[in-house]
């Protein structure tokens, strides 16, 4: 039976029936049971505090989500579009980028460049920033990013406010570990193809 969630939209604001969601999508290698931290547990991990890497997650508390990471965040209506919209982009880079790594053995610390064709960096932009916008409330309080995200048309980013970055992360079943792989790619919406690791010969719609 479905569960029925009411509650405030992540995106829109209104009260609504909230949709189940997976973030980051369960395409997108959401899929597995995972482990979801609490966010003081998380800036510790990600800021190196006691000379933690990225990648280490021992001892840190958290509960572990069988079926991928996710809630309820969105209403079904605001989840239908964005997903529509942007994620599906989104899932199509993540997986372009899985295969390059997987195909070439990546390990920590290097870096290729390489093209990707058939994209849509705007598209995906806004994934990402819902999927922030899912994880946090009110749009962080930013009503520009909340207009940005529901107006599939919309290139009013503050490329000043928010600067992203694209990581992945593959597990070595032989040592049992994650091989962290950082690309730095920072979004920037009025010179997004330029600043990109890799040349995107796409438009932004």
């Amino acid at each position: 039976m479905t569960k029925h969630v009411e509650g405030i939209c992540k995106l829109c604001g209104k009260h609504k029936k909230l949709a189940f969601e997976h973030v980051p999508p369960k395409s997108a290698f959401n899929s597995i049971a995972v482990k979801e931290i609490p966010p003081g547990a998380t800036v510790e991990m990600m800021t190196g505090v006691g000379g933690r890497m990225p990648w280490d997650f021992s001892g840190l508390p958290g509960r572990v989500n069988q079926h991928g990471s996710g809630g309820y965040y969105l209403c079904c209506d605001c989840n239908n579009k964005t997903g529509s919209w942007y994620i599906s982009e989104y899932v199509k880079l993540s997986n372009m980028i899985h295969d390059f790594i997987a195909t070439n053995g990546l390990d920590i610390g290097e870096r290729y460049t390489f093209r990707l064709l058939d994209v849509y960096p705007l598209r995906i932009l806004k994934a990402i920033m819902t999927m922030y916008c899912d994880i946090n409330n009110g749009c962080m309080g930013d009503e520009q990013l909340r207009n940005f995200l529901l107006n599939k048309e919309s290139t009013d980013f503050n490329s000043d406010k928010y600067k992203l970055y694209i990581s992945s992360r593959q597990w070595n079943a032989s040592n049992q570990r994650y091989l962290y792989h950082v690309s730095q790619w920072n979004w920037l919406s009025n010179d997004l193809r330029n600043r990109l690791l890799s040349h995107w010969d796409n438009s932004l719609h």
